[in-house]
């Protein structure tokens, strides 16, 4: 089971719907608007962050949301982070990974 969703999102559409399911696994959703993380922080379970443009493709993504997590005593060593990104956000593809904080 993962630890943490973590959602890349421009409007929040993705974020929305998850959260609508009641998941007890925390959503972070990473944006770089501040509209959009404003109003995410209503939805259940979420956790809006505001990002820069530099934080793109999925290892960048995923770099900052494990230094995050280790801040804020979310994440530790043998997390899983479930990275859910689209093509709208990274340029690439829709992105699904799993991924275990070294």
């Amino acid at each position: 089971e993962a630890d943490v969703i973590v959602v890349a999102t421009r409007g929040g559409r993705t974020a929305v719907a998850m959260s609508r399911q009641r998941n007890r696994v925390p959503i972070i959703a990473l944006s770089e608007e501040a509209a959009t993380c404003q109003r995410l922080t209503v939805y259940w379970g979420v956790t809006a962050i505001q990002v820069t443009s530099n934080e793109r493709s999925p290892a960048q993504l995923l770099q900052f949301i494990i230094q995050w997590g280790q801040r804020e005593n979310t994440l530790r060593s043998g997390s899983r982070i479930v990275l859910v990104t689209s093509s709208d956000w990274s340029g690439a593809h829709d992105v699904l990974q799993v991924h275990t904080v070294p």
